[in-house]
């Protein structure tokens, strides 16, 4: 099908699979690549058939048409490079749908730096991240309906530092660490506030702020988060 990423595989496999460089025999280079070289090239043909499969399986049960001869040259093989060098089921997954989206024409999945963001998360961290974009989505689909909308919307996502459940301490630091999460404090009237679910919140403005203000962190979706959002989960996929 056009949308296989088999032809990119074959034709990076044959680059891979090339001796290191132009070492002179006898180096410490050649000596590496004669002990793992082969072995490296292997792992990554197989996890690089890993996403193929999973990519085949997004796009069936999406429905999709994907336009792959339309991906920048640069574009496919920074996506190789790093999704062949994953074998988390969980990430690989995460590759699959960017690559996806990408091919089908999302605008943020296009953007090379998604790659490296997805390449550089844990299995906790994207469970997180889903977490985080099912929020995001809520969030936007209220704020949508809303008579006065406040600022913009990567900013109104947040959830309090204290409420962060012990399992998913790790994970938000890698999301701090990447910028798709960022700590904020915020003077907080919590009369105004209406609660949604993981404790988090969106706040709207009064004229005057009493004293049930205070102040407090919170961990705040970036505009970079919101476009890795959009990359993965784009919100035509919102009631799936």
């Amino acid at each position: 099908m056009e949308g296989s990423i088999v032809p990119i595989v074959a034709k990076k496999a044959d680059e891979l699979s090339k001796p290191l460089g132009s070492a002179v025999a006898g180096t410490l280079a050649d000596a590496w690549h004669a002990i793992l070289g082969d072995k490296v090239v292997a792992w990554r043909l197989k996890n690089a058939a890993k996403v193929s499969e999973k990519l085949e399986k997004e796009v069936a049960e999406r429905g999709l048409t994907l336009k792959t001869a339309a991906l920048p040259e640069s574009y496919a093989y920074r996506w190789f490079e790093k999704a062949s060098e994953e074998d988390e089921p969980e990430l690989q997954a995460l590759f699959a749908k960017l690559l996806a989206n990408a091919a089908s024409g999302n605008e943020a999945a296009l953007q090379r730096q998604n790659i490296d963001l997805v390449s550089r998360l844990t299995p906790d961290a994207a469970s997180l991240l889903s977490q985080v974009a099912s929020k995001y989505r809520d969030a936007r689909e209220r704020l949508a309906h809303h008579k006065y909308p406040t600022r913009d919307i990567s900013a109104e996502i947040y959830f309090a530092d204290g409420d962060i459940e012990e399992q998913h301490e790790v994970a938000t630091a890698i999301l701090l660490s990447l910028g798709i999460l960022r700590s904020s404090i915020e003077l907080v009237d919590r009369s105004t506030m209406f609660s949604m679910s993981w404790k988090s919140s969106v706040s709207q403005p009064r004229s005057s702020i009493k004293d049930t203000a205070k102040l407090e962190e919170y961990i705040v979706l970036t505009v970079l988060g919101a476009n890795l959002i959009e990359a993965l989960y784009p919100s035509e996929q919102s009631d799936q």
